[in-house]
């Protein structure tokens, strides 16, 4: 007796359903306890199934094919059944088969199978084993049928509702679906995930659309999709706050689809609502921020501008249209470029072009025109706005009006001139000392002054290296003290320096600490100071010196000298005038007044000889007379 795959089983199949052809198909199984007539008969049966029929020893070697099979196939071997399957589908369909022969039970398979003609259509094989009383099994049966339709059909259903469920989960959006005719609208999971409503019959009336709608929206959504309707649009959008289940009102954009009849008559809606809340407030904030924007660069002092990646100018701020006196109709383009100078045109050109190209941040000085029809000088910036992805989207910009500073760059340039020439026709050297680094530095006059020209840079100690041993420590004590000082007076000093050479030279050092602003890292103490070579003036104060010296002993000697002449003088002038007075008188002889005469005369004589002597020193003196150097004999003197 039969077990599970007995003709019991057999009849709750289709294929199988007369009792007819289970008798029949029970003795065919049965064939070596049957009779050889019920044999012919079981297969003629069998050959009237519309479907292929197939039995098959315990191992799965198929030995009974029925008409269906050569028909559908067009093989004449049984053997070749596997030949006709799908390449697709061979390996698992063997190894289906392989597995289910195996394990004994019942299985199906579904694979394409080639037709006679060529084509393939989708084939379900269905096994089932006739077992002993002992469980094993005797022999397997089985089907194939055409499922080609079915499968077509059921894949494209399923595909169908795949598309739409994973629709609806890669989505936010809430998608819905109304029967306008039945005034029923579906939505699709995303009314709960999203707006927290369950869904249920109440959401599904038309009502409860409408009223979640904000009240400040309805009239013209229903505007929108009314003309829709009316034209009969095959899609119709629109925008509105819609309340959601905590109460909040979200902005969403509705798409739609319109279904209408042959008539023309709607009878379906489709659509998808979009939450652009988020896009909707970074719009406000973008207006916001356009706004500050404006607002911020109309407050500038400069020209600003925007350029697109091609450098085509977009937009300027009100100081541009200020200076330019060009309309806010003008073309933003062609009316800058008009402003520039003629002759520098072709350079702001080239060099936008270079940095267009390079995506560097460009800068140029060029000349503008103004709307008086002055130039004025102008440095113009731009740097690149950026994607995420690096690319170029914008050119910001501005252009700053350097004309006042070019000007007093150039009185500074010409006063620096003037200052060099000065210091150069006064041979006076300079130095500067950053206290902060050790950076002492000093101009080419003051390097020759200290007889070490092309030297620049050094620090405070090499400068006090040439200072002469015997000053040294009191030019470092009031060095110490411009150092600690406050900075408001000068502080002068006079010393000696060694030169490499060996030659000592006389300086004179004027100095000053002060605050200076460097625009990298602040304020920084300095000290600044000049040096005057002093070593000509001071070797002119010592031979004046020597000078005086020589001119008051001189005159020492000239008045002891005087005085001595005037003794000289005043003797034979005293002989002179006494004797002269003896002459007056009348008592005296003719003798005698000889003699006085005489006396007088000597006197006379030698008084000459006094004055001569004083004359011809005075000559000497004056360098009138040549002294002329010879020998001769004292003793004859």
């Amino acid at each position: 007796m039969l077990n599970e795959g007995s003709s019991a089983d057999l009849k709750k199949d289709p294929l199988f359903a007369s009792q007819g052809l289970t008798a029949s198909w029970e003795d065919f199984l049965n064939a070596e306890g049957a009779s050889e007539a019920h044999i012919p008969s079981a297969t003629a049966l069998l050959d009237l199934i519309p479907a292929i029929i197939w039995s098959a020893r315990p191992d799965g070697q198929i030995d009974y094919v029925n008409r269906v099979w050569y028909e559908v196939s067009g093989r004449s071997n049984p053997r070749e059944w596997m030949s006709n399957i799908h390449p697709d589908d061979y390996d698992k369909t063997s190894e289906q088969m392989r597995q289910g022969f195996s394990d004994g039970v019942s299985f199906e398979v579904q694979h394409r199978y080639r037709y006679a003609d060529g084509s393939y259509r989708w084939m379900l094989g269905r096994a089932r084993p006739m077992l002993d009383n002992d469980g094993k099994v005797l022999r397997w049966i089985g089907t194939c049928t055409d499922i080609e339709e079915k499968k077509v059909a059921r894949d494209k259903l399923e595909e169908s509702e795949l598309i739409f469920k994973f629709s609806a989960l890669a989505t936010r959006n809430v998608l819905w679906s109304r029967d306008v005719l039945q005034d029923v609208t579906t939505y699709s999971q995303s009314l709960t995930t999203e707006l927290g409503y369950a869904i249920n019959d109440e959401v599904g009336q038309s009502h409860w659309w409408t009223d979640h709608i904000h009240p400040d929206d309805r009239e013209n959504i229903f505007k929108i999709i009314g003309a829709a309707i009316e034209n009969g649009d095959a899609t119709v959008a629109g925008e509105y706050r819609f309340l959601r289940a905590d109460g909040s009102y979200r902005h969403y954009v509705d798409r739609c689809t319109l279904l209408y009849d042959e008539s023309g008559t709607l009878v379906r809606m489709i659509g998808a609502m979009d939450d652009v809340t988020e896009e909707r407030q970074a719009t406000a904030k973008l207006k916001e921020s356009e706004q500050l924007w404006r607002s911020l660069t109309n407050t500038m002092s400069q020209i600003a501008w925007m350029s697109d990646a091609s450098g085509k100018f977009l937009w300027f701020n009100d100081r541009w249209y200020e200076f330019s006196g060009r309309s806010k109709e003008a073309a933003p383009d062609r009316a800058y470029l008009d402003a520039i100078h003629p002759e520098y045109l072709q350079l702001m050109r080239s060099s936008f072009a270079r940095s267009l190209k390079s995506g560097e941040s460009w800068d140029e000085t060029v000349p503008m025109r103004g709307k008086e029809g002055e130039y004025r000088w102008f440095l113009s910036t731009a740097h690149p706005i950026r994607s995420e992805d690096g690319s170029i989207l914008r050119w910001l910009g501005t252009s700053t009006d350097i004309t006042r500073q070019l000007v007093l760059t150039d009185r500074i340039k010409e006063r620096e001139e003037q200052l060099r020439m000065a210091t150069e026709a006064a041979k006076l050297g300079t130095w500067n000392y950053e206290i902060a680094t050790d950076n002492y530095e000093w101009n080419e006059q003051a390097a020759v002054i200290f007889g070490s020209p092309g030297r620049s840079r050094m620090g405070i100690a090499d400068v006090m290296s040439y200072i002469h041993p015997d000053d040294r420590p009191r030019v470092d004590q009031e060095l110490a003290e411009v150092l600690n000082s406050t900075g408001s007076e000068f502080t002068e000093t006079e010393f000696k320096i060694l030169r490499p050479d060996g030659s000592v030279r006389w300086i004179s050092c004027v100095a000053k600490q002060l605050e200076q602003l460097n625009p990298h890292d602040g304020y920084r103490l300095m000290v600044v100071g000049t040096y005057m070579d002093l070593t000509d003036r001071m070797n002119a104060e010592i031979e004046l010196k020597k000078a005086k010296e020589a001119a008051e002993t001189a005159s020492a000697a000239k008045t002891a000298f005087l005085a001595n002449m005037s003794h000289e003088i005043r003797t034979p002038l005293g002989a002179i005038l006494g004797f002269t007075e003896l002459l007056k008188d009348p008592r005296y002889s003719l003798a005698e007044r000889k003699i006085y005469i005489d006396t007088i005369s000597r006197a006379g004589n030698s008084l000459t000889r006094i004055i001569d002597d004083i004359l011809d020193l005075s000559k000497i003196e004056a360098g009138h007379i040549k002294l002329e150097f010879t020998s001769f004999s004292l003793p004859k003197l």
